[in-house]
């Protein structure tokens, strides 16, 4: 398996599932266009007239279009892990096995658009600046296999260093 680099299609289906036997492109459309109506008119406490149930649709419909037809690419090799974004292909989020932070397990969105899966973070300069993250979803079809091989770059504690070598 070392020596060895994959590529991984993630597509909407993959990254938020068929919860309630819709598809991903319906479930974000709903969820925007309702997220819409509840800032702009439920919020104030009045009843949305049609301009406004027409911007609702209308921002539903560009968030469906916009996240609902993406194709994100994941290659995984020894040395680095990079995610490619349908709309940023000139310059992908590549994150190499020596300047990878941690792996963390967690879920991601809100309830409806909930994903879960691994996030992978870079180290930065600071904290919170110039780091990178990716993150692979846990319905992706090789998804134990990627976090075996990522479960591998994890450096050892400094204590349990020792004990190995």
């Amino acid at each position: 398996m070392t020596g060895e680099t994959k590529q991984y299609i993630v597509t909407p289906e993959i990254l938020y599932g068929s919860l309630w036997i819709l598809p991903a492109w319906l479930r974000i459309f709903i969820f925007w266009s309702a997220v819409f109506l509840l800032v702009d008119c439920l919020l104030p406490l009045r009843i949305p007239s049609y301009k406004e149930l027409f911007f609702a649709w209308s921002f539903g419909m560009a968030m469906a279009l916009i996240f609902g037809f993406k194709k994100d690419t994941l290659i995984l090799s020894d040395e680095f892990i990079e995610a490619t974004d349908t709309f940023n292909t000139v310059r992908p989020t590549r994150i190499y096995r020596d300047s990878f932070s941690q792996i963390t397990e967690s879920d991601i969105g809100l309830p409806p658009l909930r994903r879960r899966g691994l996030l992978v973070i870079s180290k930065g300069r600071f904290r919170w600046l110039f780091v990178k993250r990716i993150f692979i979803p846990s319905r992706l079809p090789d998804y134990a296999e990627i976090k075996a091989r990522l479960m591998e770059w994890v450096p050892l504690p400094a204590n349990l260093r020792s004990f190995k070598s």
